[in-house]
């Protein structure tokens, strides 16, 4: 796999698939951009997709065909969220609270699916009741959809790496131009697989490396916790607008327990 930019990919016609949807909105919005200044009134808007629309995309291309694995039933997030319950139930966990132990349950299992563990591989490598509990799980839920031919978001990624006209289609349901990968890190072996299956279809397969940039450094000294926030919002603030496509960004280590006060700093 070779490394390339986006505007590469993008130029000649090909695809650029995200690990995140932020990602996408911003290599379109950049591309936009360096359209617009390059003088162009109107241009094709680019192929950007993050990585499970892409799937999606070349599931449904693969269903109109009525190839496998687009014989199978594509599961929502919602429906594989009420799979996992019925699962959980069955296995007598309904006590436990599924609005916390389903989104665990649901990203093991895609970790599962991205680092090709399987549930045997699960079970014996289970040191504790609790993950021979999670391997019994993962063990369900994939014989649940083979008995109804299911597949979800996740099965979806390994079905792509390792069926060539899943992949094939896919590509075909594109612009037919290279492909780049942009985003992820670690480099799971289901991505890999991906790429490879790509790869041998004869595409270029390219790892797109972020925009270097430049910068300065500096420290700033402030009376407390709220007052950085103060400070950092606005430096943020004055920064804002100045460089189209690259907005300022703030990072806070524990978000997820400051939200609401950081919210309310950044609004005043």
């Amino acid at each position: 796999m070779t490394a390339a930019s986006a505007a590469d990919v993008l130029s000649a016609g090909g695809t650029v698939i995200t690990a995140t949807h932020r990602l996408a909105r911003q290599i379109r919005q950049r591309h936009d951009l360096a359209r617009a200044a390059a003088g162009a009134r109107a241009w094709p808007m680019a192929d950007v997709l993050p990585l499970d629309a892409w799937l999606r995309r070349a599931w449904e291309a693969t269903a109109l065909c009525d190839a496998p694995p687009g014989r199978q039933r594509l599961l929502s997030d919602d429906e594989s969220r009420i799979v996992w319950r019925r699962v959980l139930a069955a296995d007598g966990a309904e006590r436990l609270d599924s609005g916390v132990i389903l989104p665990l349950v649901a990203a093991g299992w895609s970790l599962c699916q991205a680092w090709g563990i399987s549930s045997g591989d699960l079970a014996a490598a289970a040191d504790s009741e609790d993950a021979r509990t999670f391997a019994r799980w993962v063990r369900a839920y994939q014989d649940e959809l083979g008995r109804r031919s299911w597949i979800d978001s996740a099965g979806l990624l390994q079905a792509a790496g390792r069926v060539g006209d899943f992949t094939g289609r896919g590509a075909r349901a594109s612009r037919g131009g290279p492909f780049g990968f942009a985003g992820f890190d670690p480099w799971t072996p289901a991505l890999a697989s991906l790429a490879g299956t790509l790869g041998a279809t004869g595409i270029r397969v390219s790892a797109l490396a972020p925009p270097r940039r430049t910068g300065t450094l500096g420290v700033v000294a402030a009376r407390d916790e709220s007052d950085e926030l103060a400070r950092a919002f606005a430096w943020a603030a004055s920064h804002s607008g100045q460089a189209p496509g690259s907005p300022p960004a703030i990072i806070v280590p524990d978000l997820a327990e400051q939200a609401a006060r950081v919210r309310r700093i950044g609004l005043d």
